[in-house]
């Protein structure tokens, strides 16, 4: 009984620092734009790069489709911390350029940023 106890306490503070994790990012995305004009979000610096608007469109795409993945697959208390914090960690490297898959790019669907 005390080690279900401890193990929901575990993934509630699991929940809680993911949250956290979350609204920050929100905050320093949102920060971030706030003063992009949709004339600038849309200009791409050079042909094979995306504009702002593309990388917000592209954001959007993924993270639905991580969520999507992430509700199929989860089972609680069985994550692998060296690899969330792996994949943490790799998600703010940003020095090594990944090409995302045909379905997480972005289509010209997002108005605005």
């Amino acid at each position: 009984m005390a080690q279900a106890v401890n193990s929901r306490t575990e993934q509630e503070q699991e929940r809680e620092t993911l949250i956290a994790r979350l609204k920050q990012s929100r905050e320093i995305y949102l920060r971030t734009l706030k003063n992009v004009s949709d004339a600038a979000a849309k200009v791409r610096p050079n042909a094979d790069a995306w504009s702002i608007l593309d990388v917000s469109e592209h954001m959007a795409i993924a993270e639905r489709q991580m969520l999507s993945l992430w509700m199929k697959l989860a089972q609680p208390g069985q994550a692998d911390r060296a690899l969330d914090d792996k994949i943490a960690e790799t998600a703010r490297d940003r020095s090594r350029k990944l090409e995302a898959p045909e379905r997480s790019r972005p289509a010209g669907k997002m108005p605005s940023v």
